[in-house]
């Protein structure tokens, strides 16, 4: 073997390296894209469930029971979580007897 033959035989090995190497990063990209995608989700959820607990005043077991009726509510209406904890907030600040909070919003999401 010449040595132009290993030499192109070295490139082309690491052409091919540059590929492998090149697609790992754009699946790791991805992966940080879905994970970060995913704490916003969250991330915006709980701080509308914390601006909630500013008005309603629950303690931590009382905050928690609520947060699940929000997140079951979310199964039957086709809104994003973080929206019904900001129409939660909505309801509670405008009055709303608290345990008709959850069947106002329900009521609310559904005609919106």
């Amino acid at each position: 073997m010449t040595a132009a033959d290993k030499l192109h035989s070295m490139f082309g090995s690491f052409s091919e390296m540059s590929i492998v190497v090149s697609s790992f990063n754009d699946v790791l990209g991805q992966t940080c894209d879905m994970i970060n995608g995913l704490a916003e989700e969250y991330d915006g959820f709980d701080k509308g469930m914390r601006a909630v607990n500013t008005m309603a005043g629950l303690n931590g077991e009382g905050l928690e029971a609520l947060t699940d009726r929000v997140k079951e509510l979310s199964e039957e209406i086709p809104l994003a979580k973080d929206e019904l904890a900001g129409g939660l907030y909505q309801v509670i600040s405008n009055g709303v007897l608290k345990n008709n909070w959850i069947d106002f919003l329900n009521k609310s999401a559904k005609a919106a």
